[in-house]
């Protein structure tokens, strides 16, 4: 090809003005293919422009339909209409909803989130299907690309496929806009078919090049026919001139003798007719597309203004079209000519000087300003501006879009943002999100606080090496891939001091396009306090439970051992010490002293004991026992008092207490003795302090309540206890000594600790000792609550009349023998309604009446109230297996004066009766 343009325009066999001839062609053709490249470039440019635009059409039809079909929304979610009538209604407004395009008529469809499609105004009313899988022809999936536009952030959007056109085989591009509305959990949208544009700018290229070529044409032909005449002079002149070159060594042969004049002439006028021809055919396509430009521009659903600039670089409007107008609420009239700041005060240099100087540049910029209405109001608009060049003139076009509604969601998106950020930084419970590789994406601060990491460090830390569990984590895992979600999962969680805590997992799994975990937001509660609590009350209502027990058990084994202690009394006293029986009769009674003593710590444990409470002060009480606990526990174990330096008032029994001090102190000394290594120190430590116990602590150590207290701590340097036994050390009968100990220590203690209405806590790791903390609620009042009313004569006989009301026969039957035996004379009942006969009979003559509290038809207290009212004069002694209950003890017939606890001898029963008598 090089070759051939070569000889064509140098050899000089080929006569000179044929070589000038295709000369000039090549150069017209050069021209005007640089000219159609040019504008073939401004055509895809104005193509771009022409898309832009049929998708603002195509959105604003959206948004038209939306608004049609937002009062059925709102009614519905009011309450005023059900979600099937909203859809009925929604389907209505959809299928009178059809705009017109130049292939078909175009409308607006509708279908749920799941591909359902619930209106097509082309396909049957009745019918429906789910189009989930449909797919273009280039196997893009149509359906899903809705679906993901519609759950997306702005739930709205457009989508560009290629389909099927009607009555055409090939397909074409196509581009749809698809609005959500989750309330009723379905998508609208509408699409349009783009081929009617690229015709549009094709048959916009076909004209302006005819109308080039015949502009061209129309040059030729008058170069041609103003030169003809003149052509043999030229072509002299240009033979001269080359003979000039061939002096100048030029290789160009000039040959006109071939050349006829009239041939150029008939040449000319024959492509003159042709290009007539040509421009006759085309100037109605030229005038269409004209028509179609004014129209675009017009009815545009964006504004349209034209800027002219003047000297001073003031921008004057020079044309607008009907959409910006109506948006600025003038008339045309009124605004051609008038400066840009009747439209928009703040287009100025100071504020948009970069703007404005890259439009100067040639560049396509935009920005956000206010414009101003009229009427004075301003409203927010996304303005799109680039300089171009009219009649040889530069003007700035610029697109004016109304962004109010934009602007309103986006406020409400942004107030929905920061509400949810507050609600995730604020939230107790701590919110994690954690790729799908395990590393933390995002967490709050109670999360950053549950795991004791900072920001910095939490997302360099994969989720696997904070779980104590790793199996548990796996199985964790693998329940939210295979169900996509999971509630109230429990994990344990290791922090960064190494601690675990144990926290309640609720997440969802978040899937990519592909299907694949992308990832997993989670909710997590700290549930260990919960649980610690729960272990607590287990273990409170478990020791309540077996109280409940030891104190039944103890009641009816006090009742026997009444009867085996009473009836050993009466056989010492009628037996000679010499006689062969009586030793073995004093073991029986030293036998059932120590069974009372068992009976006594397990009334102890269930609160079921007697108590005389005094105001104590806890650290005189110690300081008083240092002595007897330094030798109970050996010169070997180095023993420490810590004690509070203001007095510590507590109300209690002071026996009870001292035992409750010995027996921790016993516990201690045997674990340490327990101990192996020789070279650990052996230290008990006995502290005392003072502490207001808030509803924080009470929430967190279940049993305890609120006010000020006193803490009495015993700790030890021992072999610990084993975590799965320190729920049980209070329950009776458990021990952890090798073989010895009957199991009833702590367990009394912490009877005795309750019944005194304080809490009791352990706290021990193996190898490390134990410390067991005690909170003794503080007494208001001091001096002695009780007297020692018991005298110490041992002369306990009488004469007087008692009666006896007992429902056991037995222990009624020694109870009489024993008083009968000392001297006085007894009346006895099994009942209370018995009692009370006998007291119609013989009230006067009676002077003091025994009765158990516990009787099958009434209590002893109901018993005593009916009497008083018949015989104000005579006086009661009470007794029961149990201890006196709160509200007994508010009873002003009985008190600790008056009370007798089983099991008990006839001795302190003969001192107590005397006692009563004679006060």
């Amino acid at each position: 090809m090089n070759r051939l343009f070569h000889r064509l325009t140098t050899d000089r066999k080929i006569n000179f003005s044929t070589r000038l001839f295709i000369r000039v062609f090549l150069a017209i053709v050069i021209v005007l293919i640089a000219f159609m490249i040019i504008f073939r470039i401004f055509i895809y440019e104005y193509n771009d422009f022409l898309i832009e635009h049929r998708k603002n059409d195509i959105r604003s039809y959206v948004y038209i339909c939306y608004s049609q079909l937002n009062p059925v929304i709102q009614s519905y979610k009011k309450g005023s209409i059900s979600r099937r009538s909203a859809l009925a209604r929604s389907e209505k407004i959809i299928r009178e909803t059809w705009y017109k395009s130049k292939h078909t008529p175009d409308y607006m469809f509708m279908s749920r989130m799941d591909g359902t499609s619930i209106v097509h105004p082309l396909t049957d009313p009745t019918s429906s299907g789910n189009n989930i899988s449909l797919q273009s022809p280039a196997n893009s999936q149509v359906v899903r690309d809705f679906i993901q536009i519609a759950k997306s952030g702005s739930g709205e959007g457009f989508s560009e496929y290629y389909f099927p056109q009607p009555g055409k085989k090939d397909t074409a591009r196509k581009i749809a806009y698809i609005k959500a509305i989750p309330d009723i959990d379905s998508f609208i949208g509408t699409a349009i078919y783009l081929d009617d544009i690229y015709e549009q700018a094709d048959s916009i290229y076909h004209s302006m090049m005819l109308y080039i070529i015949f502009v061209f044409s129309i040059v030729i032909v008058i170069v041609f026919l103003f030169l003809n005449p003149y052509l043999n002079i030229i072509v002299k002149m240009l033979q001269a001139f080359e003979m000039i070159s061939t002096n100048l060594h030029a290789s160009v042969n000039l040959d006109f003798r071939k050349y006829k004049k009239g041939s150029v002439r008939r040449f000319v006028l024959e492509s003159f007719d042709n290009l007539v021809e040509s421009v006759r055919l085309n100037m109605g396509e030229l005038q269409a597309s004209e028509e179609r430009f004014r129209i675009l521009f017009e009815y545009a659903s964006d504004g349209m203004v034209l800027f002219s600039t003047t000297s001073d670089n003031t921008l004057m409007i020079a044309n607008l079209n009907r959409t910006a107008c109506k948006m600025h609420g003038y008339p045309k009239e009124e605004l051609i000519g008038k400066p840009v700041s009747l439209l928009n005060d703040t287009i100025t240099r100071s504020t948009h000087g970069e703007d404005l100087y890259r439009m100067e540049l040639g560049e396509r910029v935009m920005f956000e300003s206010y414009d101003i209405k009229k009427d004075g109001a301003a409203f927010p608009v996304e303005i799109s501006a680039h300089r171009v060049n009219l009649d040889g003139l530069t003007y700035i076009f610029a697109i004016i879009r109304d962004i109010t509604y934009r602007k309103l969601i986006e406020n409400q998106l942004k107030e929905s943002e920061q509400q949810l950020n507050i609600l995730f930084e604020n939230s107790r419970d701590g919110i994690v999100i954690v790729s799908r590789n395990g590393k933390m994406i995002n967490s709050n601060a109670a999360a950053l606080h549950m795991s004791g990491y900072s920001p910095e460090e939490i997302g360099n830390i994969p989720i696997i090496d904070m779980a104590y569990d790793k199996s548990n984590l796996t199985r964790l895992t693998r329940k939210l891939v295979h169900l996509g979600s999971i509630n109230n999962f429990e994990f344990q969680l290791l922090t960064k001091d190494r601690q675990v805590k144990i926290v309640e997992v609720s997440a969802t799994m978040q899937r990519d396009s592909k299907g694949k975990a992308h990832t997993f937001q989670g909710i997590l509660r700290d549930i260990t306090i919960q649980r610690s609590l729960e272990e607590q009350l287990r273990q409170s209502q478990k020791l309540e439970a077996v109280g409940k027990l030891a104190s039944g058990i103890a009641h009816d084994f006090n009742n026997i051992l009444t009867i085996i202690l009473g009836n050993a009394e009466l056989s010492l006293m009628t037996l000679p010490e010499d006689s062969p029986v009586y030793e073995d009769i004093q073991e029986i009674k030293r036998s059932g002293e120590g069974a009372a003593k068992l009976v006594s710590q397990l009334l102890a444990y269930s609160r079921r004991s007697v108590i005389n409470p005094e105001s104590l002060n806890l650290n005189e009480l110690l300081e008083n026992l240092h002595s007897m606990i330094q030798r109970l526990i050996g010169e070997n174990i180095v023993l420490k008092h810590e004690l509070c330096q203001s007095p510590c008032l507590i109300e209690a029994d002071k026996n009870q207490v001292e035992q409750v001090i010995l027996n921790l102190v016993v516990n201690s000394r045997d674990a340490i003795l327990e101990d192996e290594n020789h070279d650990k120190s052996k230290i008990i430590t006995i502290e005392t302090m003072k502490q207001y116990l808030d509803d924080e602590f009470t929430a967190s150590h279940l049993g305890s309540s609120t006010g000020n207290h006193i803490i009495l701590r015993i700790s030890d340097t021992g072999v610990g206890i084993d975590p799965a036994d320190i729920s049980r050390i209070f329950d009776p009968f458990f021990s952890t000594k090798k073989q010895q100990g009957t199991g009833l220590g702590l367990s009394s203690v912490y009877g005795i600790v309750k019944q005194h209405r304080g809490s009791i806590f352990a706290e021990s790791e193996k190898g490390e000792g134990t410390s067991i903390t005690i909170y003794w609620p503080c007494s208001e009042s001091s001096g002695q609550l009780t007297a020692d009313f018991l005298t110490k004569s041992e002369n306990f006989h009488g004469e007087e009349t008692v009666m006896v009301v007992e429902d056991d026969d037995k222990l009624r039957r020694i109870t009489v023998n024993a008083l009968e035996f000392i001297g006085y004379n007894v009346l006895h009942a099994g009942s209370g309604k018995e009692a009370l006969n006998i007291i119609h009979e013989k009230g006067d003559d009676i002077d003091l009446v025994f009765s158990d509290i516990v009787l099958p038809d009434m209590d002893g207290i109901q018993i005593a109230e009916k009497i008083i009212t018949l015989k104000p004069g005579i006086r009661f002694l009470f007794t029961s297996g149990y201890a006196l209950t709160e509200k007994q003890q508010g009873n002003v017939k009985v008190s600790n004066q008056n009370f007798l606890q089983k099991p008990f001898s006839m001795s302190e029963l003969a001192k107590m009766i005397r006692y009563l008598l004679d006060n």
